[in-house]
């Protein structure tokens, strides 16, 4: 076994243990997120390794776990990251969700819905809406209504970039 492919074993194994761990225990995940997992999570995803299959569902399900793993996640741009998820159509159902948690979750400062008021990520979020699969539109009810509900901003300014989607 040749000293890359090792390193791709040891590395797939640790994903695999840790997604287990952290499947069935949220204080686990919280741990995770403090000692740092959530930058070699979005490494392995934006730099399309192989492993970014196993490193997904650990990092969208962090949004679920605490409001720390969500600060960790904000602070290191797991937003940009979901939103990016919204262009992959086997990713796009669950980085929606881990949005609308994000933003449900959003404290005082309204961090989150403020990062979504950026102009880049309105139009992320309307394009997934006009052009999401018939197969997946039922999954995204859900996490668009969170989305309206809690980002009342959000809605307006989305409603803008429909209207100049549709020249009104």
């Amino acid at each position: 076994m040749g000293l890359i492919s090792s390193f791709f074993f040891l590395f797939l194994q640790v994903l695999n243990a840790l997604f287990n761990l952290c499947k069935i225990n949220k204080r686990r995940q919280e741990q995770a997120a403090e000692n740092g997992i959530i930058p070699h999570l979005m490494q392995f995803i934006t730099s399309n390794s192989p492993l970014k299959q196993y490193a997904l569902p650990l990092l969208c399900d962090m949004a679920h776990a605490s409001r720390n793993s969500r600060e960790q996640l904000r602070a290191h741009g797991g937003l940009d990251v979901y939103l990016n998820l919204l262009e992959d159509e086997l990713w796009s159902v669950t980085a929606l969700d881990s949005i609308a948690v994000c933003l449900a979750h959003d404290n005082d400062n309204r961090k989150v819905e403020q990062a979504l008021l950026k102009k880049d990520a309105v139009q992320k979020l309307v394009k997934f809406f006009q052009s999401c699969p018939e197969r997946h539109f039922v999954h995204i009810l859900e996490p668009f209504l969170k989305i309206i509900t809690y980002g009342t901003l959000i809605l307006f300014s989305s409603f803008g970039c429909v209207l100049q989607f549709f020249n009104y």
